[in-house]
């Protein structure tokens, strides 16, 4: 009998040892399942992660071909504007010569006719004298 007990007691501990393991097992499996689960739904977050970044990207992409545009055309007008500020310079200066000389000409035709009114007024006297040595 104490023979059986043993028996019985090493099968008892043989069948634990195994429902033990068994249970280990299967929670690993558990674990490794939920683990495969966590990371197939971690790639599945990822693919959609990287379609909403490639659809950004797009997005960004075609606003910078407008944005290239757009600023390609305000570089030919600013192109215009500079030629455009460089004929009105060139145009300004022959302006300012041009009143600088009329200035000149204005001072002079001043000159001459404060000169004319001088000869005038001495012409007048040169008559009033005259008209009073006939009378």
């Amino acid at each position: 009998m104490h023979e059986d007990f043993n028996t019985i007691r090493e099968l008892a501990g043989w069948a634990t040892a195994g429902l033990l393991g068994t249970f280990l097992a299967f929670k690993r499996t558990l674990r490794m399942s939920a683990s495969d689960d966590r990371q197939a739904e971690e790639s599945r977050a990822g693919e959609s992660l990287i379609k909403g970044l490639r659809i950004e990207v797009e997005r960004l992409s075609t606003q910078n071909g407008r944005l290239a545009d757009t600023l390609n055309e305000l570089q030919l007008k600013l192109a215009e504007l500079h030629s455009e500020v460089g004929h009105l310079r060139a145009e300004n200066a022959l302006a300012v010569e041009e009143i600088q000389d009329l200035r000149a000409e204005n001072g002079r035709l001043k000159s001459e006719v404060s000169a004319l009114h001088d000869e005038v007024e001495r012409l007048r006297t040169v008559t009033n004298s005259a008209e009073n040595l006939k009378t």
